[in-house]
């Protein structure tokens, strides 16, 4: 009985001598905590790497792209990228940490920045605008051919290839002799009403193309 005539600490009693104390050391463990502590500290400063994705497009071409948006990208999917004064379509070699060591080892001082985008993943839409300017590519090989030989340009035509958006043409030739660029590309544009680009065709792109053509046949 005399233990809860608050002579003890039983908690029935008198209660502040218990209590205050504990309240007292929890304000002041508080206040320590809110001023040694800064739990924000450093957190600004996290950035998450950038991806980098290697895309294949027609006859073995492949070029680096920044994946700015952090789209999630695999091997194989059909993406649609930037290019000069539009966009065009390819599809991913490859991806993840896996295309960042290529991309460091291809070049002598990688600079991301310098890098093209990626737009988006491949939609309907996308397909079918680049399905449609590749069904003219056959037809469009035939007529520079013919182009060239009728302005007696010493030239082979080796292989034409649209853009994905359909509003460029990339020519790739072989050479033997002069060649006046600037008369055969206005005649190719007159033709085919989109940008020209010329390339000239090494012994690696020929083995692509070759490649290429007994695939499809």
């Amino acid at each position: 009985m005399g233990c809860c005539e608050g002579t003890c600490r039983c908690g029935k009693g008198n209660q502040t001598s218990v209590q205050e104390p504990l309240s007292l050391m929890q304000i002041a463990a508080t206040r320590s905590m809110l001023s040694t502590r800064d739990w924000m500290k450093g957190l600004g400063s996290l950035q998450v790497k950038e991806e980098v994705v290697e895309v294949r497009f027609k006859n073995k071409r492949r070029a680096f792209f920044r994946n700015p948006k952090g789209i999630s990208l695999k091997k194989n999917d059909r993406i649609v990228v930037e290019a000069e004064n539009g966009h065009d379509l390819g599809t991913v070699s490859l991806a993840g940490e896996l295309a960042w060591s290529q991309f460091e080892q291809k070049q002598s001082a990688p600079k991301k920045a310098d890098l093209r985008q990626v737009y988006r993943q491949a939609t309907e839409t996308d397909l079918h605008l680049w399905l449609t300017a590749k069904r003219r590519e056959r037809k469009a090989l035939l007529e520079s051919r013919r182009i060239a030989g009728r302005l007696h340009m010493e030239l082979h035509i080796e292989e034409v290839e649209f853009r994905g958006d359909g509003r460029k043409i990339t020519v790739y030739y072989s050479a033997w002799g002069k060649i006046n660029f600037r008369t055969l590309i206005h005649a190719f544009a007159t033709a085919f009403q989109v940008r020209i680009e010329m390339k000239q065709f090494g012994a690696k792109q020929r083995t692509a193309i070759i490649g290429h053509s007994q695939k499809s046949a």
